[in-house]
């Protein structure tokens, strides 16, 4: 019967058998709390007593449940020290084959833990009759060759071989080799995937990967295509699952993966280029983004069919993703002189739609050349308000200092006859961010005295993006909280003071209140009624002065015709 390993230190949530047996408790939660808590790590160190006896128990809330034992070695064994260096000294990972292989193995439930078993044991399972018995102890010795230390000092022994041969011993890897010709297929799998994860490779091991990339499931397929390819096999089936995968994978560790072993392949073929081209050609936009996005990883050139695909997908895909996407590639592949040629082409000679796809492309791409920059002013005169729209903004995502650049700007923010292209301007200049005298006076007069509530919002927001805080710009916002008429505009305006750190004026409220009660007096209304009170009034006057001072004559009042002045 297993008993308890005693620990002097250590987590007392956990419990260890002499077995080899983990479990894992939970205690009750400790009233009072332990004073020392409220003290630092220094203070807790000074305060603690190594002598003092702890009195009570804690008890169990629920039974003890088995501990996972994956990433944790028995106290026994080696101690935290041992541990750690063990951990520095473990083997880096080959692309990522360990991780996957794990997905397999728990795709079948297999065993997790390696540290704790013996030579003999695994090879008296590789022996036994069962064939689960066969496929754990294969599958113990694989994740203990991708994950287990280098031999040391203290634990090297004469079974060990040298590193350049693997971390197993020999006794090991004969029964792994012996294993290859088992007469169930998922040992044979099994086997095979661990010599090639050893770094070790026979024709056995390779024709039963090739029937696995072939007969097998999605994860047997996944794990044999990394295994061929990690060791420099080229195959047109291993391009292709790979290829699969990461167009059909929502995992982006397995993407990732995917990337670099095409990456890798691409040295010593061009079929992962041919069949990267092929996928430019799919339905879905997101396959020609991500086609676009993996070919500049790739090593070697791009052929002519490719780079003139990719300008056609440039220029004419519907989605402005892959449009994006292409021609960021064409940029990352040597082909960038073909790219500014065909931008400057386009603004020089074409139509409408032309010119501003070729805008769009300048702004994302982010070029501005000597070459482009005459056609590019030429944009701010084009008789099309869409054209004008397009480049404004693109001066503004470039953030164009140029003198020429920022006088035409000006201009357009105030004397476009469109009020659209004005607001453009306008944001435009705030995206560029210079401030000089004839910017701030030009959003000053926009935000007082255009017609507009758009332009006037937008330079609102210009004065905001550029941090104007002068005494000046300060009275005109708080000018026009109370004269502006649109409530866009006015909370555009109270937020441009908040962003300054200043409030609305403090008798905002009464002199709205004295507006609204000028709008009701200045009704038609009201105003009909005044007349008539002060006719009224002025024939009572007149009928008075009449009939007290009857001897002298009536004097005659002309009459103005109010009504008519209505």
């Amino acid at each position: 019967m297993a008993s308890q390993v005693y620990q002097k230190t250590g987590d007392r949530h956990r419990i260890f058998m002499d077995s080899h047996a983990e479990y894992k408790t939970e205690l009750q939660t400790q009233y009072p709390p332990d004073p020392l808590m409220w003290l630092s790590e220094e203070e807790r160190e000074q305060a603690r007593k190594p002598t003092k006896i702890i009195k009570g128990l804690q008890r169990w809330t629920k039974l003890p449940e088995p501990a996972d034992k994956g990433a944790l070695f028995h106290p026994s064994r080696r101690t935290r020290h041992q541990r750690s260096e063990t951990m520095a000294n473990r083997r880096p990972e080959r692309n990522g084959m360990p991780t996957h292989f794990e997905e397999w193995r728990d795709k079948f439930y297999l065993k997790n833990q390696w540290q704790d078993c013996t030579i003999d044991d695994l090879l008296k399972s590789m022996e036994d009759v069962h064939e689960i018995t066969r496929l754990i102890a294969v599958t113990v010795c694989c994740r203990a060759a991708a994950h287990r230390a280098l031999p040391d000092d203290e634990y090297g022994s004469a079974n060990l071989v040298c590193p350049k041969q693997g971390v197993l011993p020999i006794r090991l890897v004969e029964g792994v080799e012996r294993l290859l010709e088992d007469p169930v297929l998922k040992v044979r799998m099994a086997s095979a995937i661990c010599f090639y994860t050893m770094d070790k490779h026979s024709d056995k091991a390779r024709v039963i990967l090739y029937s696995m990339l072939q007969e097998g499931g999605p994860a047997q397929r996944w794990l044999a295509a990394q295994c061929l390819a990690t060791a420099g096999e080229v195959e047109p089936h291993i391009v292709s699952e790979i290829v699969f995968q990461l167009f059909n994978t929502n995992s982006d560790m397995r993407r990732d993966q995917a990337i670099i072993m095409l990456s890798k392949m691409s040295q010593n073929t061009t079929l992962v280029h041919s069949m990267l081209a092929e996928q430019l050609n799919s339905s879905s936009w997101t396959r020609r983004v991500l086609s676009c996005k993996v070919i500049p990883k790739l090593y070697g050139p791009i052929n002519k069919d490719l780079m003139h695909k990719l300008s056609t997908l440039m220029w004419h895909d519907w989605s402005s993703e892959v449009r994006k996407a292409a021609a960021q590639t064409l940029g990352r592949t040597g082909h960038g002189k073909e790219v500014h040629n065909n931008l400057h082409s386009r603004l020089t000679n074409g139509n409408e739609r032309e010119k501003i796809d070729a805008l769009n492309k300048i702004g994302h791409l982010g070029i501005m050349t000597a070459r482009l920059l005459p056609p590019f002013m030429e944009c701010f005169q084009d008789p099309y308000i869409s054209v004008r729209i397009e480049v404004c903004n693109t001066a503004g995502h470039l953030r164009i200092t140029d003198d020429a650049a920022l006088n035409t700007l000006l201009e357009m923010a105030q004397f476009d006859p469109c009020w659209k292209v004005k607001a453009h301007a306008i944001h435009a200049l705030g995206q560029i961010g210079m401030m000089t005298e004839e910017i701030v006076e030009k959003l000053l007069w926009a935000l007082k005295y255009d017609d507009t509530p758009g332009v006037r919002a937008q330079a609102c927001r210009a004065i905001t993006e550029l941090g104007l805080h002068d005494e000046d710009v300060i009275a005109v916002l708080q000018d026009r909280t109370i004269v502006e008429p649109d409530d866009i505009v006015r909370s555009e305006v109270v937020e441009a003071l908040q962003s300054l750190g200043l409030t609305p004026t403090g008798d905002l409220e009464t002199l709205q209140a004295i507006k609204n009660e000028v709008g009701r007096l200045c009704t038609r209304g009201n105003v009909a009624a005044k007349i008539t009170k002060k006719e009224q009034r002025d024939d009572r006057t007149e009928n008075k002065g009449r009939l007290l001072s009857s001897a002298e004559p009536p004097v005659t009042k002309v009459r103005t015709d109010f009504w008519n002045l209505l």
